[in-house]
């Protein structure tokens, strides 16, 4: 069944990449053109990206459980294959923890863990702050939004307010803030009601 918001159909608004835009905007890095997962002549690199981002550190030696399931064009290379093509295009992620332990405030947290274990922590905060901030911008403007992970449902018609709202959010968490891109995806009924509305002569 088909999710609607006051009877009309909804539109999910996911923040493309987010936790590797975090770390761009931390960087003070613009965001580069295109999939950020992608390398060329590799399969996308996303489970090498978030794997190393969850452990602070660089994928070296094997695939973590469960990425080649989710990911079988993964198993005809190795992690250490993959990462070091990731690792020439975005060369602080051999240290990812390290690089942002500055602007990110890791140090301030060496009590709790170290460095290398917070860094997942911080970007999911930052992440859960900027959708946070973007739905309340929306409900200020009588539109719900509701979260999933890294994304907000809406009712379709409020795509390009949610996408606007979502871009100035990152941009002012944190300093000197975060440059994002999103991917939009149709509930079912909206998609056929375009198709119908698409295929009906003028």
């Amino acid at each position: 069944m088909d999710i609607t918001i006051d009877g009309q159909p909804t539109a999910e608004v996911d923040v493309s990449a987010a936790h590797l835009s975090i770390m761009h905007g931390l960087l003070g890095l613009p965001l580069p053109e295109g999939d950020l997962y992608a390398i060329p002549g590799l399969p996308r690199s996303k489970e090498w990206v978030t794997a190393t981002l969850g452990k602070g550190g660089p994928v070296a030696k094997k695939w973590p459980r469960g990425a080649v399931e989710d990911q079988p064009e993964l198993a005809g290379f190795s992690a250490a294959e993959v990462g070091a093509a990731i690792m020439a295009r975005y060369p602080w992620l051999s240290a990812p923890a390290e690089a942002v332990a500055r602007p990110a405030r890791l140090r301030e947290l060496e009590h709790i863990a170290p460095v290398k274990r917070l860094l997942t922590h911080r970007l999911m905060a930052i992440e859960a702050d900027a959708l946070t901030g973007a739905m309340v911008f929306l409900r200020g403007r009588g539109v719900l939004a509701l979260p999933i992970h890294d994304a907000l449902l809406v009712a379709a018609d409020r795509v390009a307010l949610t996408e606007h709202a979502l871009e100035m959010s990152f941009l002012h968490r944190p300093k000197p803030g975060v440059q994002v891109r999103m991917n939009v995806e149709m509930s079912a009924r909206d998609a056929q009601q375009e198709a119908g509305h698409l295929s009906r002569p003028a």
